[in-house]
């Protein structure tokens, strides 16, 4: 994906990225453990583990996101959608 993100030449490449490893919930801890560090050598950095099944991992998930979004326009507040184009 990353080599797709740099060929695109849109600039994505340097765009913040989060990686994640989903369905942890139907893997046992070694499995999981392993998994997981292969991802993180892949991707160069950290990788959540989340189940969107049991929701384990996903509030950390959107913590992280939200402190990558930029602030938002005054009075445009989350699930607004008033702000450009969506008028």
């Amino acid at each position: 994906i990353v080599d797709e993100l740099v060929a695109s030449g849109a600039g994505l490449a340097s765009k913040p990225r989060h990686t994640a490893l989903s369905k942890a919930d139907a893997l046992d801890d070694e499995t999981l453990a392993e998994r997981r560090a292969a991802l993180e050598s892949a991707s160069g950095g950290r990788v959540f583990v989340m189940s969107a099944a049991s929701g384990a991992g996903v509030a950390a998930v959107l913590r992280a996101l939200d402190r990558e979004m930029p602030a938002q326009a005054a009075g445009v507040g989350a699930g607004d959608n008033a702000g450009p184009g969506h008028g």
